[in-house]
């Protein structure tokens, strides 16, 4: 009986030292600090500014390394695990990066400065995915801001993964007009409303949430997706201008409002298509605009086009695979115009381009604005109006080689310009030239816009210029990896430049001026892509960029 009490005390001594060593362990593991690796942030900046690239990380790891709790892995350590990689890091970089050095967060973002303005954007990535992604926006006025915003923007990550109740002490609270106009309402609550199905703060599928409107400046968080389109207009009939985007996979249609961003619709393709660009307009006038999306089929080689309206419900399919593909011209202070080309990418030479009228049934052909040309002009790339400023409307259009081109009313040339412009990746096929070759890959040209810019009473045209890394002497390949707007004016002999901006990196897929956050002064808005995802296994990443025209 005694042998029997004394084995009972041993298990029990054995199961008490085994319970002191767990949580001994566990104790331990909650103590262990919290590693961070920094990657180098991606600089949207003019050249003079290219300091602030290293500062800005050396500035984090001495903010963060302030806390005992935080362990920030040395520059040396994580360029090596970066070595392959190229800049912008996305989220599954992130963590391949931090598995090799491991870490437990790696912290991923980019800073951009657009004239006095700059904006901090960066994303702090759970390498294990035991929680989400970590959002952190900070912006400023003046770079001087930039040291006070980077120190609150340490504190927060401090706080966030070291003290959970800490991050959430120190988080703003809730502004209570923002609850009332549905900003923060549950999803679910919003779904209830077809009008209000998201918000800049939630994410779809593809990610699409949004940075706050900058005074001046404003820019998207990354897409992983390629926006192959943009254009804006009212079309729900509101009153209010919406923002429509295009892709391979479907289109999205926005509203700004509060300088907040809302997803009101979706629209997905159900397959692949080689979306040429999207164009919004009231051309039978009934007061809300309808979507004209120009698109190829999947091989490329046929046009397949659609026009979306909304019929106080969702919005209707009202033309399908139509051949023609559409552009919509104007400007917020001029009537929209719609010209359509009847493409056959086949074909060495551009068919003409008309200007479209509705008959009730479909959008049929009326005056020729662009006769059939030599050389293979494609629709996308034409603009049609009062560019000589003489109450006369006219085309001026992209060439093969992406020079400009106007000509007048008997379509006799009057200017063509030394500079290259534009620029897409965008492609159609003419099929095989040859028997043992592949099909033949041609490029798109891209948009124009034709609008009085300084509201001084006379047009500008404003346009893209796209750097192609091969400077435009290889036919078949594009790679840009910059841009700038420019403003053209007629000087009464030509097209000269009145303004444009530094060189940027990136490349403009597409663009528009109007309204874009429904305040009364328009806007440049642009669709930025940063990487175009043509390598295997890259994904591609795009941007919504805006600023006022003053």
């Amino acid at each position: 009986m005694n042998s029997k009490i004394h084995f009972f005390h041993i298990k029990i001594l054995v199961l008490i030292t085994l319970l002191i060593v767990l949580l001994l362990q566990k104790a331990s593991a909650q103590e262990a600090p919290v590693k961070i690796a920094i990657t180098p942030f991606t600089l949207n900046a003019p050249q003079d500014l290219q300091y602030l690239k290293s500062g800005i990380q050396d500035m984090l790891e001495s903010r963060l390394s302030q806390d005992e709790n935080v362990v920030v892995i040395s520059d040396e350590k994580t360029a090596l695990a970066m070595q392959g990689m190229q800049e912008p890091i996305d989220e599954n970089e992130a963590r391949a990066i931090g598995r090799q050095l491991d870490a437990d967060f790696v912290l991923i973002g980019s800073l951009t400065v657009f004239g006095a303005s700059s904006s901090l954007d960066a994303r702090l990535v759970d390498v294990a995915k035991q929680k989400s992604t970590l959002s952190f926006f900070e912006q400023s006025d003046s770079i001087d801001d930039l040291v006070p915003k980077i120190n609150a923007f340490a504190a927060d990550i401090n706080a966030t993964v070291t003290s959970p109740a800490a991050a959430a002490a120190a988080a703003p609270a809730p502004d209570p007009a923002a609850i009332e106009n549905g900003v923060q309402a549950h999803p679910e609550k919003m779904a209830e409303d077809p009008m209000q199905a998201d918000t800049a703060v939630a994410k779809d599928d593809q990610g699409f949430d949004h940075t706050p409107l900058l005074p001046d400046f404003w820019k998207s968080r990354i897409y992983k997706i390629r926006f192959d389109g943009l254009a804006l207009g009212d079309v729900d009939g509101d009153g209010n201008i919406e923002t429509v985007i295009v892709s391979a996979e479907k289109m999205v249609i926005f509203r700004n409002e509060k300088q907040k961003l809302f997803k009101i619709n979706e629209i997905k393709w159900g397959g692949y298509r080689a979306v040429v660009g999207v164009d919004v307009g009231d051309i039978n006038g009934n007061g809300i605009d309808e979507i004209f999306v120009s698109a190829l089929n999947d091989m490329k080689t046929a046009v397949a086009s659609d026009v979306y309206e909304f019929d106080g419900h969702t919005f209707k399919q009202t033309v399908k695979k139509s051949r023609q593909l559409y552009r919509v011209v104007g400007n917020p202070k001029q009537a929209p115009m719609l010209l359509g080309q009847e493409f056959k990418p086949k074909r060495d030479h551009g068919n003409p381009v008309h200007l479209l009228q509705w008959d009730g049934a479909d959008y049929s052909p009326g005056d020729m604005v662009l006769p059939a040309k030599r050389e293979k002009i494609t629709l996308p790339g034409v603009a049609y109006g009062d560019v000589m400023n003489r109450s006369n409307n006219i085309p001026v259009f992209y060439t093969t080689y992406n020079r400009i081109q106007v000509v007048d009313a008997d379509s006799e040339t009057v200017f063509t310009s030394s500079e290259h412009y534009g620029g897409s990746t965008l492609t159609y096929s003419m099929g095989k030239q040859n028997r043992d070759d592949d099909d033949a890959k041609r490029y798109f040209q891209m948009r124009l816009v034709i609008a009085d810019m300084n509201d001084d009473g006379k047009n500008e045209i404003l346009v893209i210029k796209n750097y192609d890394k091969f400077k435009e002497t290889l036919a078949r390949t594009k790679w840009f990896d910059g841009f700038h707007i420019e403003s053209l004016t007629w000087d009464g002999l030509g097209l000269a430049t009145a303004w444009q901006t530094p060189r940027k990196p990136g490349s403009i897929r597409d663009f528009a001026v109007a309204d874009f956050d429904n305040d009364g002064q328009v806007e440049f808005v642009a669709a930025l892509i940063q990487r175009e995802g043509a390598l295997v296994g890259q994904s591609p990443q795009s941007r919504l960029v805006a600023f006022e025209l003053k």
